[in-house]
């Protein structure tokens, strides 16, 4: 049941005590601009990042860094990861509950030129000194096979646990050395 002291209010009853043009009369010119209705600026990522000469500054520095990131990693890759007879190895390890597992992922390099057949991999806990050379090392060996798939992953266990990994890669034409840090 509608109240009977609710009427409809016409726009034209209603006397309002504000006037945006009075007040805009004693405002000073920064503030009459702000009130202008005028076309809004388009959105831009860039003005805002390079509006002042210590933001234009910061992000240049930003941007050369970032390219600089680039360049090396590129240029120098990872250390974990090798090229063998024509396939890009990377090469990771873990530890878990006194093992190490070791992690090959086999990439192809280049269509035209890369190697298939045995792959021979001696891994040995890193370590060097005399006082490697005067303990026991183990050695732990296994044989994989590279086939032409583009990509391909092997796994293998290590039993024993090592912060870091020497691994010896070979086929009948060549030979490489790796150390890998384990995770």
């Amino acid at each position: 049941m509608p109240d009977k002291d609710n009427k409809q209010i016409d726009e034209k009853d209603i006397i309002f005590r504000y006037s945006r043009e009075r007040r805009l009369e004693h405002a000073s010119e920064t503030v009459k601009k702000l009130n202008e209705e005028s076309k809004k600026q388009p959105f831009n990522l860039f003005r805002p990042l390079t509006a002042t000469k210590p933001l234009a500054f910061l992000f240049i520095s930003i941007v050369v860094l970032s390219a600089l990131l680039y360049m090396l990693s590129f240029l120098f890759g990872s250390k974990d990861e090798i090229v063998f007879g024509g396939n890009t190895i990377a090469v990771s390890a873990f530890t878990f509950e006194g093992k190490t597992y070791l992690t090959l992922n086999k990439k192809i390099k280049n269509k035209d030129d890369f190697y298939t057949g045995v792959l021979d991999l001696a891994v040995s806990p890193g370590g060097s000194g005399e006082k490697a050379l005067q303990e026991e090392i183990d050695i732990k060996t296994e044989r994989f096979f590279f086939t032409s798939e583009a990509e391909e992953n092997f796994k293998m266990a290590v039993p024993f646990e090592a912060g870091e990994l020497l691994i010896l890669m070979q086929s009948e034409k060549e030979i490489q050395k790796l150390t890998v840090k384990t995770e």
